[in-house]
């Protein structure tokens, strides 16, 4: 029996990635916000809970009710982190939920007029495509960094 074939979550920065430099329309800047969130995402869970969480412990999963889901646990957990020092753990978290927070806008929000119109303001951006580009440096950033942690106890 041969051992399963693992996804490389590093595909999803380099769709994004390339999605982005073939076409500017605002369906595939969102989609690129996308697959650079959980490009970072899945290289967290997978790294602190083992692949697809298949490690986490019961306390993790008590935890998921009440902090609101895996997303949550895991921005959590990533300013728990014991690979960094407390100052970078915050920093790392703080990254996570920018891109988390980017992430959202771009699969939930429709009315670019409202939310989204505020992040177009705080990255310094005029559309979606900005936002990606935005998306893709913070992503390039956290993933060498997401690659350094450690099982969460």
């Amino acid at each position: 029996m041969s051992s399963p074939q693992l996804f490389d979550p590093h595909d999803f920065f380099r769709f994004a990635a390339q999605t982005l430099s073939s076409t500017r329309g605002e369906a595939e800047s969102r989609t690129a916000i996308g697959r650079a969130y959980y490009a970072c995402y899945l290289i967290a869970v997978n790294r602190m809970f083992g692949v697809d969480g298949a490690r986490m412990g019961k306390k993790v999963r008590k935890s998921l009710v009440r902090r609101g889901g895996l997303h949550e646990v895991v921005k959590v957990a990533i300013g728990q982190n014991r690979a960094f020092s407390s100052g970078q753990q915050i920093t790392i978290r703080d990254m996570f939920a920018q891109l988390r927070d980017l992430r959202i806008q771009a699969d939930y929000k429709t009315d670019t007029s409202g939310e989204p119109s505020k992040f177009f303001a705080q990255y310094r951006v005029g559309d979606w495509s900005g936002l990606a580009h935005a998306a893709l440096a913070l992503a390039s950033q956290l993933l060498p960094t997401l690659r350094r942690l450690r099982r969460h106890a």
